[in-house]
């Protein structure tokens, strides 16, 4: 029970002892004179502030916390980059649910392309040697911030022919785009299997496999139309300055070599953290 009913029923109690107290169930509010007018009463001090030296029970934090989060839904965000006039607008395209997606995730910068790095949003960078972020993707396609919010329709049109347009390029584009990754690789697989047996044949030869494990080895590599780079083992699992030195020692001078005549290229990479890292940015900057 929470404070209100405590205090009430400590309240009957200390009248009761000077007064006969007879409890009397009313049904609800309908219809009973002086009962609506208890009910909108009780409705205007549930909105009223609460007092700050009001100790909350465990049965009253939930429901203060879901009004305000329902208050919360009514009334849209305030900030720059949110201009709809209700939630739930990108619900409200008619295109298919991977685009209804690509409107949520443009309109609250939540892009795949964003990292948190220390607590602040970053970004990878653009073929353009910009950060992808919402509003210089918007720049790129010509798409302007009110178009975002209500013309839906012509930006996942917008969204469809750019990616149409990078889906259509040529054998020779593609060749002066280069990927490194690293992964593990194991000699001898370290997961369980399952074998199903009878009751009884928990330790027959038939029903175990006898293994080994052995310690995973990460490895690093770049490829490209041009070619592929030596395989380079990673000591343990690859850090930002492990990364670092790779990129420097492996992967400039390779790409030198490959694009000796000044070719222009690409250069991507995974969205591991150690890729993402504020000082491998700068060092790609630069």
């Amino acid at each position: 029970m929470d404070n209100t009913g405590l205090d009430i029923l400590s309240k009957l109690v200390r009248l009761g002892q000077r007064k006969q107290v007879c409890p009397q169930w009313i049904p609800s509010h309908v219809g009973v004179p002086g009962n609506e007018a208890a009910d909108e009463l009780a409705g205007r001090g549930c909105d009223l502030p609460n007092p700050s030296s009001t100790v909350l029970t465990h049965t009253e934090i939930p429901s203060f916390q879901r009004n305000k989060m329902n208050l919360t839904w009514r009334n849209p965000p305030a900030h720059h980059w949110y201009a709809a006039k209700s939630p739930g607008l990108s619900i409200q395209c008619r295109s298919s649910r991977a685009h209804q997606t690509a409107l949520a995730r443009l309109r609250s910068s939540h892009l795949r392309s964003m990292t948190f790095v220390q607590g602040v949003k970053s970004f990878f960078t653009c073929p353009c040697s910009l950060l992808t972020s919402p509003a210089h993707l918007l720049d790129c396609w010509g798409i302007s911030l009110r178009q975002l919010y209500e013309e839906q329709d012509l930006v996942c049109d917008t969204i469809t022919r750019k990616a149409k347009q990078w889906r259509d390029k040529d054998v020779d584009f593609w060749r002066s785009v280069c990927f490194s990754d690293e992964s593990t690789f194991e000699i001898l697989q370290n997961k369980a299997q399952f074998v199903r047996r009878c009751r009884g044949e928990k330790f027959h030869s038939d029903c175990v496999v006898q293994t080994v494990k052995h310690p995973t080895k990460m490895i690093w590599s770049v490829i490209s139309g041009k070619g592929t780079e030596r395989l380079d083992v990673v000591k343990g699992m690859m850090r930002q300055d492990q990364y670092k030195d790779v990129l420097q020692n492996r992967l400039i001078p390779q790409l030198e070599e490959w694009f000796s005549n000044g070719e222009s290229y690409i250069f991507m990479q995974g969205g591991a953290p150690c890729h993402t890292a504020r000082s491998i940015k700068a060092f790609l900057v630069e």
